[in-house]
């Protein structure tokens, strides 16, 4: 790929990437499954230990989908 090309690739996932990691807790929350594993979380936890749990869920989730964004734009200015 030449300079350009890079550029331009780079523009375009950026603009799909972040409008989708904004968007990603709305569409984390709103899936079936997860409010299931976060109903039944605060049968097995105390209530004190549910939000921190659950900010943790999120950060990590956050790191791992940026981490992969991050290689993959790595890749392309190789």
């Amino acid at each position: 790929m030449n300079r350009t090309q890079q550029i331009v690739t780079t523009t375009v996932l950026s603009v799909l990437f972040v409008p989708a990691m904004y968007w990603l807790p709305v569409w984390c929350l709103g899936s079936g499954a997860l409010r299931n594993v976060l109903w039944y979380l605060s049968y097995l936890v105390p209530s004190w230990a549910v939000p921190p749990l659950m900010g943790s869920f999120a950060t990590i989730g956050f790191a791992i989908t940026c981490g992969i964004f991050a290689w993959v734009i790595a890749r392309i200015w190789r």
